[in-house]
């Protein structure tokens, strides 16, 4: 479901209800710019046992690219079990934030664009 400032307000209790009785929620981040590797060399990559990033690993580098880049969208999923029938029920909701917030906050952010 898209949810913008006309219908925030009204959808609103469904998404916190979808949120309350969810087995798991999850969420993404739609920038107007991707982070490179060669951007990010300098930070050292912490990871597990198995050679994967670690959670805090993920939540610097997903926080470094949202200073960095406009947050456009955000994506929220919540998941809920249905566990008579033996399914899951998936609410998807995409929260459109752009343009810029107000610029009283005095947030800079990159906007890039390139083709091909």
């Amino acid at each position: 479901m898209d949810v913008d400032c006309y219908s925030f307000k009204g959808q609103l209790p469904l998404i916190l209800q979808a949120i309350s009785h969810s087995r798991f929620v999850s969420f993404d981040l739609e920038l107007s710019g991707i982070p490179t590797k060669q951007h990010n060399r300098s930070r050292h990559v912490i990871q597990d046992e198995s050679g994967q990033q670690t959670l805090q690993q993920r939540y610097k580098e997903t926080k470094a690219a949202a200073e960095r880049f406009q947050v456009l969208q955000l994506g929220l999923t919540c998941v809920e079990e249905d566990a008579e029938r033996g399914v899951y029920v998936v609410r998807p909701y995409n929260f459109y934030l752009n343009p810029v917030p107000d610029r009283k906050l005095k947030i800079e952010r990159e906007f890039t664009y390139q083709s091909g």
